[in-house]
Protein backbone atom coordinates (compact mmCIF):
# COMPACT_ATOMS: atom_id res chain seq x y z
CA UNK A 1 0.00 0.00 0.00
CA UNK A 2 1.16 3.56 -0.72
CA UNK A 3 0.77 5.72 2.38
CA UNK A 4 1.43 9.44 2.85
CA UNK A 5 2.46 10.63 6.33
CA UNK A 6 1.94 14.34 6.98
CA UNK A 7 4.48 15.53 9.51
CA UNK A 8 7.92 14.09 10.21
CA UNK A 9 8.50 15.00 13.82
CA UNK A 10 9.52 12.25 16.23
CA UNK A 11 6.21 10.37 16.32
CA UNK A 12 5.41 10.94 12.65
CA UNK A 13 8.83 9.60 11.64
CA UNK A 14 8.59 6.62 13.97
CA UNK A 15 5.11 5.71 12.73
CA UNK A 16 6.09 6.20 9.09
CA UNK A 17 9.15 4.00 9.58
CA UNK A 18 7.05 1.35 11.31
CA UNK A 19 4.66 1.17 8.34
CA UNK A 20 7.59 1.12 5.93
CA UNK A 21 9.18 -1.79 7.78
CA UNK A 22 5.92 -3.67 7.28
CA UNK A 23 6.47 -3.39 3.54
CA UNK A 24 4.32 -0.37 2.70
CA UNK A 25 5.68 2.35 0.43
CA UNK A 26 5.62 5.43 2.65
CA UNK A 27 6.08 9.05 1.58
CA UNK A 28 6.53 11.47 4.45
CA UNK A 29 5.78 15.15 3.96
CA UNK A 30 7.60 17.89 5.86
CA UNK A 31 7.56 21.66 5.35
CA UNK A 32 11.38 21.59 5.55
CA UNK A 33 13.16 20.88 2.28
CA UNK A 34 16.41 20.39 4.20
CA UNK A 35 14.85 17.77 6.45
CA UNK A 36 13.45 15.89 3.45
CA UNK A 37 16.86 15.90 1.76
CA UNK A 38 18.61 14.58 4.87
CA UNK A 39 16.13 11.73 5.27
CA UNK A 40 16.42 10.74 1.61
CA UNK A 41 20.20 10.90 1.48
CA UNK A 42 21.08 9.39 4.87
CA UNK A 43 17.94 7.40 5.82
CA UNK A 44 18.06 9.19 9.16
CA UNK A 45 16.13 12.03 10.83
CA UNK A 46 18.75 13.24 13.31
CA UNK A 47 16.72 16.22 14.54
CA UNK A 48 14.08 13.90 16.04
CA UNK A 49 15.24 10.29 15.91
CA UNK A 50 18.97 10.43 16.56
CA UNK A 51 21.13 7.99 14.63
CA UNK A 52 18.45 5.34 14.09
CA UNK A 53 18.45 4.08 10.50
CA UNK A 54 15.14 4.35 8.67
CA UNK A 55 13.60 1.86 6.26
CA UNK A 56 14.44 2.02 2.55
CA UNK A 57 10.64 2.01 1.98
CA UNK A 58 10.40 5.45 3.58
CA UNK A 59 11.14 8.58 1.55
CA UNK A 60 10.46 12.25 2.27
CA UNK A 61 9.30 15.31 0.36
CA UNK A 62 8.58 18.97 1.01
CA UNK A 63 6.55 19.21 -2.21
CA UNK A 64 2.88 18.94 -1.29
CA UNK A 65 1.87 18.15 -4.86
CA UNK A 66 3.73 14.83 -4.53
CA UNK A 67 0.81 13.63 -2.41
CA UNK A 68 -1.81 14.08 -5.12
CA UNK A 69 -2.26 10.43 -6.08
CA UNK A 70 -2.38 9.04 -2.53
CA UNK A 71 -5.57 7.62 -1.08
CA UNK A 72 -4.25 6.82 2.39
CA UNK A 73 -3.04 9.59 4.70
CA UNK A 74 -1.59 9.58 8.21
CA UNK A 75 -1.76 12.96 9.98
CA UNK A 76 1.07 13.48 12.48
CA UNK A 77 0.98 17.27 12.78
CA UNK A 78 0.47 19.67 15.70
CA UNK A 79 -3.26 20.37 16.06
CA UNK A 80 -2.74 24.04 15.19
CA UNK A 81 -1.44 23.05 11.73
CA UNK A 82 -4.43 20.90 10.72
CA UNK A 83 -6.51 23.76 9.34
CA UNK A 84 -3.83 25.00 6.95
CA UNK A 85 -2.88 21.52 5.77
CA UNK A 86 -6.53 20.59 5.15
CA UNK A 87 -6.84 23.59 2.85
CA UNK A 88 -3.72 22.45 1.00
CA UNK A 89 -5.32 19.03 0.56
CA UNK A 90 -8.52 20.59 -0.72
CA UNK A 91 -6.61 22.56 -3.34
CA UNK A 92 -4.74 19.43 -4.42
CA UNK A 93 -7.36 16.66 -4.41
CA UNK A 94 -10.96 16.52 -5.63
CA UNK A 95 -12.52 14.89 -2.57
CA UNK A 96 -15.93 14.77 -4.24
CA UNK A 97 -14.70 12.07 -6.64
CA UNK A 98 -11.93 10.41 -4.64
CA UNK A 99 -12.45 8.55 -1.38
CA UNK A 100 -9.54 8.56 1.05
CA UNK A 101 -8.65 6.98 4.40
CA UNK A 102 -7.18 9.29 7.03
CA UNK A 103 -5.53 8.19 10.28
CA UNK A 104 -4.95 10.90 12.87
CA UNK A 105 -2.04 10.63 15.30
CA UNK A 106 -2.62 14.21 16.48
CA UNK A 107 -3.52 14.71 20.14
CA UNK A 108 -5.20 18.08 20.43
CA UNK A 109 -8.09 20.26 19.27
CA UNK A 110 -8.02 21.82 15.80
CA UNK A 111 -9.70 25.09 16.75
CA UNK A 112 -10.98 27.14 19.67
CA UNK A 113 -14.39 25.46 19.36
CA UNK A 114 -12.79 22.18 20.46
CA UNK A 115 -13.22 20.17 17.27
CA UNK A 116 -11.24 16.94 17.12
CA UNK A 117 -9.19 16.19 14.01
CA UNK A 118 -11.67 13.63 12.65
CA UNK A 119 -14.67 15.89 13.36
CA UNK A 120 -12.98 18.83 11.66
CA UNK A 121 -11.77 16.90 8.61
CA UNK A 122 -15.15 15.21 8.24
CA UNK A 123 -16.72 18.67 8.06
CA UNK A 124 -14.10 20.10 5.70
CA UNK A 125 -13.41 17.16 3.39
CA UNK A 126 -16.81 15.48 3.49
CA UNK A 127 -18.39 12.48 5.18
CA UNK A 128 -17.74 10.06 2.31
CA UNK A 129 -14.18 9.51 3.56
CA UNK A 130 -13.08 7.23 6.40
CA UNK A 131 -11.41 8.68 9.47
CA UNK A 132 -9.49 6.93 12.24
CA UNK A 133 -7.50 7.86 15.33
CA UNK A 134 -4.55 5.87 16.63
CA UNK A 135 -3.61 6.64 20.22
CA UNK A 136 -2.27 5.11 23.40
CA UNK A 137 0.78 5.08 25.70
CA UNK A 138 3.59 5.30 23.16
CA UNK A 139 6.84 7.17 22.70
CA UNK A 140 8.59 7.46 19.35
CA UNK A 141 11.84 5.96 20.60
CA UNK A 142 10.04 2.82 21.81
CA UNK A 143 8.44 2.29 18.40
CA UNK A 144 11.79 2.90 16.69
CA UNK A 145 13.58 0.47 19.03
CA UNK A 146 10.87 -2.14 18.41
CA UNK A 147 10.03 -2.60 22.08
CA UNK A 148 6.42 -3.55 22.99
CA UNK A 149 3.87 -0.82 22.24
CA UNK A 150 0.10 -1.14 22.71
CA UNK A 151 -2.29 1.18 20.89
CA UNK A 152 -5.96 1.78 20.23
CA UNK A 153 -7.26 2.34 16.69
CA UNK A 154 -10.69 3.95 16.59
CA UNK A 155 -13.12 4.44 13.74
CA UNK A 156 -16.87 4.87 13.60
CA UNK A 157 -17.17 1.40 12.07
CA UNK A 158 -15.64 -1.33 14.23
CA UNK A 159 -14.82 -3.61 11.28
CA UNK A 160 -12.96 -0.82 9.50
CA UNK A 161 -11.12 -0.02 12.73
CA UNK A 162 -10.15 -3.69 12.96
CA UNK A 163 -8.79 -3.59 9.41
CA UNK A 164 -6.60 -0.57 10.21
CA UNK A 165 -5.54 -2.18 13.49
CA UNK A 166 -4.25 -5.16 11.53
CA UNK A 167 -2.47 -2.85 9.09
CA UNK A 168 -0.60 -1.18 11.97
CA UNK A 169 -0.01 -4.23 14.19
CA UNK A 170 3.29 -6.11 14.18
CA UNK A 171 5.24 -8.53 16.37
CA UNK A 172 5.95 -5.77 18.90
CA UNK A 173 2.90 -3.53 18.29
CA UNK A 174 -0.48 -4.74 19.52
CA UNK A 175 -3.48 -2.69 18.38
CA UNK A 176 -7.00 -2.85 19.82
CA UNK A 177 -9.89 -1.68 17.61
CA UNK A 178 -12.54 0.68 18.97
CA UNK A 179 -15.68 2.29 17.59
CA UNK A 180 -15.40 5.27 19.97
CA UNK A 181 -13.58 7.64 17.61
CA UNK A 182 -14.59 10.80 19.48
CA UNK A 183 -13.69 9.36 22.88
CA UNK A 184 -10.22 8.30 21.75
CA UNK A 185 -9.53 11.74 20.29
CA UNK A 186 -10.85 13.53 23.39
CA UNK A 187 -8.62 11.42 25.65
CA UNK A 188 -5.61 12.17 23.47
CA UNK A 189 -6.18 15.91 23.73
CA UNK A 190 -7.24 16.21 27.37
CA UNK A 191 -4.55 13.99 28.88
CA UNK A 192 -1.95 16.59 27.84
CA UNK A 193 -3.54 19.15 30.16
CA UNK A 194 -3.54 16.75 33.10
CA UNK A 195 0.08 15.83 32.33
CA UNK A 196 0.95 19.53 32.70
CA UNK A 197 -0.68 19.54 36.14
CA UNK A 198 1.34 16.49 37.20
CA UNK A 199 4.47 18.20 35.96
CA UNK A 200 3.65 21.23 38.10
CA UNK A 201 3.41 18.95 41.12
CA UNK A 202 6.80 17.44 40.33
CA UNK A 203 8.27 20.88 39.68
CA UNK A 204 7.21 21.87 43.20
CA UNK A 205 8.82 18.71 44.58
CA UNK A 206 5.56 17.41 46.06
CA UNK A 207 6.52 13.77 45.59
CA UNK A 208 5.18 10.54 44.14
CA UNK A 209 2.08 10.41 46.34
CA UNK A 210 0.89 13.80 45.13
CA UNK A 211 1.47 12.83 41.50
CA UNK A 212 -0.44 9.57 41.94
CA UNK A 213 -3.33 11.46 43.53
CA UNK A 214 -3.38 13.97 40.67
CA UNK A 215 -3.43 11.17 38.09
CA UNK A 216 -6.28 9.44 39.93
CA UNK A 217 -8.41 12.55 40.29
CA UNK A 218 -7.38 13.47 36.76
CA UNK A 219 -8.94 10.24 35.51
CA UNK A 220 -12.21 11.18 37.23
CA UNK A 221 -12.08 14.61 35.58
CA UNK A 222 -11.19 13.06 32.23
CA UNK A 223 -14.14 10.68 32.52
CA UNK A 224 -16.59 13.52 33.23
CA UNK A 225 -15.31 15.49 30.26
CA UNK A 226 -15.16 12.65 27.76
CA UNK A 227 -18.59 11.24 28.58
CA UNK A 228 -20.09 14.72 28.86
CA UNK A 229 -18.82 15.57 25.37
CA UNK A 230 -20.10 12.37 23.76
CA UNK A 231 -17.33 9.80 24.27
CA UNK A 232 -17.50 6.52 26.18
CA UNK A 233 -16.31 5.77 29.71
CA UNK A 234 -14.69 2.50 28.63
CA UNK A 235 -12.31 4.50 26.44
CA UNK A 236 -11.19 6.59 29.42
CA UNK A 237 -10.22 3.40 31.29
CA UNK A 238 -8.36 1.94 28.31
CA UNK A 239 -5.08 2.54 26.51
CA UNK A 240 -6.11 5.85 24.93
CA UNK A 241 -7.27 7.20 28.29
CA UNK A 242 -5.66 6.13 31.53
CA UNK A 243 -2.83 4.32 29.71
CA UNK A 244 -1.68 7.42 27.86
CA UNK A 245 -2.35 9.63 30.88
CA UNK A 246 -0.08 7.56 33.14
CA UNK A 247 2.75 7.62 30.60
CA UNK A 248 2.46 11.33 29.78
CA UNK A 249 2.11 12.33 33.43
CA UNK A 250 5.01 10.28 34.76
CA UNK A 251 7.84 10.37 32.25
CA UNK A 252 10.39 13.11 31.69
CA UNK A 253 10.30 12.14 28.00
CA UNK A 254 6.83 13.71 27.86
CA UNK A 255 7.01 17.28 26.60
CA UNK A 256 3.87 18.26 28.51
CA UNK A 257 5.24 16.79 31.73
CA UNK A 258 8.56 18.62 31.28
CA UNK A 259 6.68 21.83 30.54
CA UNK A 260 4.65 21.36 33.72
CA UNK A 261 7.83 20.89 35.77
CA UNK A 262 9.16 24.21 34.47
CA UNK A 263 5.78 25.83 35.13
CA UNK A 264 5.88 24.54 38.70
CA UNK A 265 9.33 26.06 39.13
CA UNK A 266 7.98 29.48 38.23
CA UNK A 267 8.86 29.75 34.54
CA UNK A 268 6.54 31.63 32.19
CA UNK A 269 4.83 29.91 29.26
CA UNK A 270 6.78 31.81 26.59
CA UNK A 271 10.12 30.93 28.22
CA UNK A 272 9.12 27.26 28.52
CA UNK A 273 8.21 26.98 24.84
CA UNK A 274 11.51 28.63 23.90
CA UNK A 275 13.52 26.32 26.17
CA UNK A 276 11.87 23.10 24.99
CA UNK A 277 11.95 24.08 21.29
CA UNK A 278 8.70 22.23 20.59
CA UNK A 279 4.93 22.45 20.53
CA UNK A 280 3.36 21.99 23.97
CA UNK A 281 -0.18 20.90 23.14
CA UNK A 282 -1.30 21.14 26.77
CA UNK A 283 -0.93 24.92 26.94
CA UNK A 284 -3.31 25.54 24.04
CA UNK A 285 -5.61 22.66 24.93
CA UNK A 286 -6.09 23.76 28.56
CA UNK A 287 -7.93 26.92 27.54
CA UNK A 288 -10.14 25.07 25.07
CA UNK A 289 -10.85 22.29 27.58
CA UNK A 290 -12.00 24.79 30.19
CA UNK A 291 -14.27 26.48 27.65
CA UNK A 292 -15.83 23.09 26.79
CA UNK A 293 -16.24 22.21 30.46
CA UNK A 294 -17.97 25.50 31.28
CA UNK A 295 -20.19 25.33 28.19
CA UNK A 296 -21.39 21.85 29.14
CA UNK A 297 -21.56 22.41 32.93
CA UNK A 298 -18.85 19.82 33.60
CA UNK A 299 -16.76 20.10 36.77
CA UNK A 300 -13.07 20.26 35.87
CA UNK A 301 -11.25 21.78 38.89
CA UNK A 302 -7.74 20.65 37.89
CA UNK A 303 -8.08 22.16 34.43
CA UNK A 304 -9.74 25.28 35.84
CA UNK A 305 -6.98 26.07 38.33
CA UNK A 306 -4.24 25.08 35.89
CA UNK A 307 -5.61 27.72 33.51
CA UNK A 308 -5.19 30.36 36.22
CA UNK A 309 -1.56 29.30 36.58
CA UNK A 310 -0.87 29.31 32.84
CA UNK A 311 -2.42 32.76 32.42
CA UNK A 312 -0.37 34.13 35.33
CA UNK A 313 -3.38 34.69 37.58
CA UNK A 314 -2.14 32.31 40.27
CA UNK A 315 1.11 30.74 41.40
CA UNK A 316 1.80 27.01 41.42
CA UNK A 317 1.36 26.93 45.20
CA UNK A 318 -1.98 28.72 44.82
CA UNK A 319 -3.07 25.89 42.50
CA UNK A 320 -2.17 23.27 45.10
CA UNK A 321 -3.92 25.17 47.88
CA UNK A 322 -7.06 25.65 45.78
CA UNK A 323 -7.31 21.94 44.95
CA UNK A 324 -6.62 20.74 48.49
CA UNK A 325 -9.16 23.12 50.03
CA UNK A 326 -12.09 22.06 47.85
CA UNK A 327 -15.10 20.58 49.69
CA UNK A 328 -14.76 16.85 50.26
CA UNK A 329 -17.29 14.59 48.54
CA UNK A 330 -17.74 10.84 48.31
CA UNK A 331 -15.23 9.36 45.89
Amino acid sequence: MEIAVLGLGAWGTAFANHLALKGHKVLGWTHSQEQAQIINSSKKNPAYCGEISLSDNLSATSDFTSLKEHKFFVVALPSSAIGEVSQNLLSLIDFSTKKVNIISLTKGFVNEEGESVATFLNRILGSSHTFFAVSGPSFAHDLLRKTPVLLTCAGKDNQEALNISQLVASENVRVYPSSDLLGVELCGALKNVLALACGVSDGLGLGDSARAALITRGVAELNRLVTGLGGESRTVYGLAGIGDLILTSSSYLSRNHRAGILLGKGNKVEAIIKELHSTIEGFRTSKIALKLANKNNIQAPIIEHLNHLISGGKSALDLVSALLSRPVKNE
